[in-house]
């Protein structure tokens, strides 16, 4: 029997487990880091991902917002545990291969609308002043918002989005189908799928 998928599909299946296992095993704090850092889904410096987490109300472990040192020890070792990543000169991010996981636990949790309106708040996406308009500084911002859309059930959102976008964006443009595509088999579950309005 031939198999249809690649190594590189099946060693990605395999960290993604991999992966999905080390979140799960996290402390609650380090948990709902992993959580912001996947609706953020764009590298972030450290101090503005500080201030989204103290403005929902995160505590350290010794019941305090975060500093930035209490918040270093926890972002280094999340990096060290590969579900974040940084690239050379950009804040870190969280692993593609987990942000589904940990947007999907957020919502489950009851979590998401209180980060997506920290993101909105703290990292807000440029717009025009009469028109209201936004203008994405990069096709992951753009990502971000069509996200945050879909995981509210707010199709009138994300076609604001892609308007915005389509207008405004000069670079070849991600097709909406990818991005949905990326949402929901990044890993596909049947079960979380069924909870999507039809």
């Amino acid at each position: 029997m031939i198999s249809t998928t690649t190594d590189s599909e099946a060693d990605s299946t395999k960290l993604q487990t991999q992966l999905a296992q080390v979140y799960s095993q996290l402390s609650h704090i380090d948990q709902k880091i992993v959580q912001l850092f996947s609706v953020i889904y764009e590298p972030v410096n450290r101090t503005s991902f500080m201030n989204c987490l103290n403005q929902i109300g995160t505590l350290d472990e010794n019941n305090k917002p975060f500093i930035n040192k209490s918040l270093s020890r926890h972002i280094d070792g999340l990096l060290a545990a590969g579900l974040l990543i940084q690239s050379s000169g950009q804040g870190p991010q969280c692993h593609p291969l987990i942000t589904e996981i940990a947007t999907r636990d957020a919502v489950k949790a009851g979590y998401f609308e209180i980060l997506a309106t920290s993101v909105s708040k703290i990292l807000p996406i440029s717009s025009g002043y009469a028109s209201g308009t936004r203008y994405f500084q990069s096709e992951r911002q753009f990502i971000r918002e069509v996200r945050i859309g879909f995981y509210r059930h707010d199709p009138n959102f994300i076609n604001k989005q892609i308007e915005d976008y389509q207008k405004y964006s000069h670079s070849n443009k991600i097709s909406v189908n990818k991005i949905f595509e990326q949402i929901c088999n990044n890993p596909f579950d049947a079960d979380w799928f069924r909870t999507l309005p039809q």
